[in-house]
Order: C-alpha cells, then sequence, then structure tokens
C-alpha cells in the first residue's frame, strides 16, 4: 500500500547493503514486498543465507514526519525479535541489521522468510481449523506475556518513554497520539479523550508488572500452514508497535480475528495452559481493555497522515465512530 513513511530504494541501493552484510551472497530473486503500511520491505533469494529467502526492511528517510510513538521503532522491532528467538514461538531471525545510521541515512534489517500464507488471506484453512489455531494463539500470547520488562512504556531509548508505572506510562502514550493529532489538523474530542482516561488512572496502576506487549495482533501479522493434514500457525512478523505494559492491551489488537477475547473458549484454554493459571478478567480488566481500544482506534486514526487522501478518509469516518462509541461505553 502507499504511505508516506515508504523509503523505497533502489535495486542497486539494495545489492549494496546486501553486499555490506553478507559475503560470497549471489541475488536470483529481488522484488517489493508492497503489503506493509509504515516500513519498505524487499524479498531477497538466492545462494548462502539467502537460500530460503529472507526479507529487507528498511525504515523510514531520516526527513520522514513520524509519529511521536512511531520513532526509532525499527529498533524495538528487532529487539522484540531477539527476545522471542529462543522461546517457544515462530518468529523470524534476524541475519543482520544496522541502526547506526552511520553509513546510510536509515535504519535497515535482515531476516529470515516466514512460510505460509497469512490468516487474513487464508479463509477457509481458519474457518475449518478455528478452534485449534485459536488454541495455538492463546499459547503463543501466553509466551510472549512470560517476558517481563524493567519499566513500561515504548521499548525506546529515550527516558521519556519509560516509566515506573502503568498508569504514568499509559497516559504518556494517549498524550503523545493526542498531540500528534493536533500537531496533523484531525478533528477529535481531545479534552474528552484525556478527562476519559485520567479518570480511571487508579484502574491502570492496578498493573505492577511490565510485561511484553505486541499490540498488533492482527490477521495480516500471522502466518498458518493450509496444510490438509496439521493446519497450524507457523510464525508472527511485525512488532514495531510493542511496549512494556498491561498484557491484556493485546487481546485489544486481534483484528479480524476476534472482538471479545472472553467469547474465545480455545484461546483463553491455550492462554491458561501454558502459564499454567488462570486468566481473570473482571470489571477492572474490562475498563482497561476498553481504553487500549480506545488507544489503538487513537492510534488508527491519526496515523492516516500517511496515506492517500480517499483511503484516509474512509478509515477515520469508521475510527472516529469507534472512538465515540467507546468514550460513551467507558464513560
Amino acid at each position: 500500500m502507499q504511505s508516506k513513511t515508504k523509503n523505497r530504494i533502489t535495486m542497486e541501493q539494495i545489492k549494496e547493503l546486501v553486499s555490506e552484510k553478507f559475503d560470497g551472497v549471489e541475488l536470483a530473486e529481488l522484488y517489493e514486498l508492497k503489503e506493509g503500511l509504515f516500513n519498505s520491505a524487499y524479498f531477497l533469494k538466492g545462494n548462502g543465507v539467502f537460500q530460503n529467502g529472507a526479507v529487507l526492511k528498511i525504515g523510514p528517510s531520516p526527513n520522514t514526519y513520524t509519529l511521536t510513538y512511531e520513532q526509532e521503532i525499527m529498533k524495538a522491532e528487532i529487539e522484540v525479535y531477539n527476545l522471542l528467538k529462543n522461546k517457544n514461538i515462530p518468529v523470524p531471525t534476524i541475519l543482520a541489521s544496522d541502526t547506526s545510521k552511520e553509513k546510510y541515512p536509515f535504519d535497515y534489517f535482515f531476516m529470515s522468510f516466514m512460510e505460509g500464507k497469512t490468516w487474513r488471506t487464508s479463509r477457509k484453512a481458519v474457518k475449518e481449523n478455528r478452534d485449534k489455531l485459536m488454541h495455538e494463539l492463546g499459547r503463543y500470547n501466553a509466551v510472549v506475556h512470560s517476558i517481563q520488562g524493567e519499566y513500561f512504556g515504548y521499548i525506546k531509548e529515550a527516558p521519556r518513554f519509560r516509566h515506573k508505572t502503568w498508569d504514568k506510562a499509559f497516559i504518556g502514550m494517549i498524550e503523545d497520539i493526542l498531540n500528534d493529532g493536533k500537531h496533523l489538523g484531525c478533528k477529535l474530542p481531545y479534552d474528552q479523550i484525556l478527562m476519559t482516561v485520567k479518570e480511571y488512572r487508579d484502574v491502570l496502576a492496578e498493573v505492577l508488572e511490565p510485561t511484553l506487549v505486541i499490540y498488533d495482533m492482527w490477521a495480516g501479522n500471522i502466518f498458518i500452514s493450509e496444510n490438509n493434514v496439521n493446519t497450524s500457525i507457523t510464525g508472527f512478523i511485525d512488532f514495531e508497535r510493542a511496549f512494556w505494559g498491561d498484557p491484556l492491551a493485546d487481546f485489544t489488537s486481534a483484528t479480524m480475528i476476534f472482538d471479545d477475547v472472553e467469547q474465545e473458549r480455545e484461546f483463553i484454554k491455550g492462554y491458561e495452559e501454558q502459564q499454567q493459571r488462570p486468566l481473570s478478567i473482571g470489571k477492572s480488566e474490562r475498563i482497561r481493555m476498553n481504553l487500549y481500544k480506545l488507544y489503538l482506534a487513537l492510534i488508527i486514526h491519526i496515523e492516516t497522515y500517511r496515506y492517500p487522501m480517499l483511503i484516509a478518509k474512509a478509515i477515520q469516518s469508521n475510527s472516529r465512530k469507534t472512538i465515540t462509541k467507546l468514550l460513551n461505553v467507558i464513560m
């Protein structure tokens, strides 16, 4: 999809990056992967480490406008891949990376290629094997949530993103996205949104342990095999939105998979089996999940600055309705 943040580079530049990081590699295939919405990405296949295919992701150029949370997010994605590489969850392997910007004015990394089709495009296989896949998805979510951090907030080096409590971190995240929206001229009830979130500061403060949260568990980021004998999840990608926070937030980002985690028995069974304890969801947890849905709706609404006008208007029309509905539910 067309996006202002995509930093498309030439085939010759890609070959230069390959030569910089890998000795003796010759490319047989090289083409752009156009599905992403933020970074540019390319498929590569050749000899050596590229024998089974690889993906090169390129971050935005330095002079490209990005939202506050989008700054330096490729560093966060690389860190999350490395955090998960020795866990019982299928994710790509980072083959090489460079976020120094010393030689090239952008962040980039190479990762192994994930086989399979996405959950979004495998409708028949998902329909026929949904219980099994939901059980697996719950188990893998629990694996992610077994990883604890040292602070709350986005995975960034700047101290302003790191907080001792979840309420301070999340309110800061809300303030940042609202300030971005004001800067871009988005028409939203800013005061009402911030007041509503701050009203539940005490409920947010109930979260005491910073847990790894992917916050982008939608159907386009999950790969499955379409095997008649053993259909299963084969991979997870795109961890740019990850932060240290409340694990319940991941249950609110499952776009095109489910809307209400409490109705997903197989997901909960898989999650509880891996965690080896019950998943407890009460009044406070439901309030927090609605706040995380509100935050995601704000991101979806405001990140449309990157998209073509007609697409942006269509997305904003839907997200504005979602924001209004959630404010009514939360209040």
